[in-house]
């Protein structure tokens, strides 16, 4: 039988053959050994498992199952959180990046405060072909703690990195499972928060990057949206967003009245003020002039790799027109 390792990190991946290794490569490199890596797989048609075995013959700590059925992102969360066997835990997308230290620092903070529930650092955004951006995620205008920061959050939903932070296990499952509100499955992971910081989940924030999130399309997939599907003009897709802010927004008024009617009020103005700019500025303009908005799919293999190969060839180009 296996030790309980104190840590556990859950990543989920769909045919991740172009980037997982990057992804693998800085975890297994990790300064801090006390942790397994449990990979759930969504039934990947690509290479994924021939990559994801030779690591896990290689690696006793990783443990690699194929799922047995097609799940949604939160919904395979939602699993690999019942699989973890750690005190601790972190979500890992399989085309992100990791400092060596990311583990040991954000755990030195739990044994130094053991009321600590969420410990999250800095992070910086990279590209496809491994650029890193100058600018820190989080700057001076960062979530704040307590409750009524997250009317703060509320208004600008900044996720990254505070959703790939370090949990309480025991904490977070005051929160917990994801709760897939609708078929768009956005805001899932915001509503997540805002109840695990309700529930009195002390948060933490380590003012030094060791998290590195890569930016890439999303493109949404019409084919699971049947709803939006039939929304042939942009001010039917509007009205699609709209219905979804809707719910959002009253899922967190439910969830604040159990603590008190007044931050209920208060968290209804916040939500409709974020969702206001969120659909005014991002969507509503941006309807517009395309028939896609940017939201997760299940297909982003194929994306990447079409975007990866353009900034490739325009890098090649770039070299030549140099040379020339």
């Amino acid at each position: 039988m296996k030790v309980r390792p104190k840590v556990s990190v859950l990543m989920l991946v769909y045919n991740g053959k172009e980037l997982i290794k990057n992804a693998l490569d800085s975890l297994v490199c990790q300064d801090f050994s006390d942790f397994e890596l449990i990979i759930l797989d969504n039934q990947s048609t690509d290479s994924t498992p021939e990559i994801v075995q030779g690591y896990v013959e290689k690696y006793d700590f990783i443990e690699y199952i194929v799922d047995s059925e097609r799940r949604n992102t939160h919904e395979a969360a939602n699993k690999l959180v019942d699989l973890a066997r750690g005190e601790l835990f972190c979500f890992a997308c399989d085309d992100d990046v990791w400092d060596r230290s990311f583990l040991s620092k954000l755990v030195a903070v739990f044994d130094k405060d053991e009321n600590v529930d969420l410990v999250y650092p800095n992070a910086r955004y990279f590209n496809l072909l491994g650029e890193v951006f100058d600018k820190n995620i989080v700057g001076r205008f960062q979530l704040l703690k307590g409750r009524f920061g997250l009317l703060k959050f509320l208004m600008v939903r900044k996720i990254v990195p505070v959703i790939f932070g370090l949990y309480r296990k025991s904490s977070a499952m005051r929160a917990l499972p994801f709760e897939v509100f609708d078929e768009t499955i956005a805001d899932v992971d915001n509503l997540f928060y805002f109840r695990f910081v309700l529930r009195g989940g002390k948060v933490q924030f380590l003012d030094e990057v060791l998290f590195y999130s890569r930016i890439k399309k999303r493109a949404k997939a019409v084919e699971v949206l049947p709803a939006f599907a039939k929304t042939e003009t942009a001010l039917g897709r509007f009205i699609y967003d709209v219905k979804h802010e809707i719910r959002f927004v009253r899922l967190c008024f439910e969830s604040a009245t159990t603590v008190s009617r007044p931050l209920g009020v208060l968290v209804v103005l916040a939500g409709v003020f974020g969702s206001g700019l969120k659909l005014t500025l991002l969507q509503g303009l941006m309807f517009w002039r395309r028939k896609s908005m940017c939201v997760g799919d299940e297909a982003m293999s194929d994306l990447l790799f079409e975007e990866r190969t353009r900034a490739l060839a325009a890098a090649t180009k770039n070299d030549e027109d140099v040379s020339k």
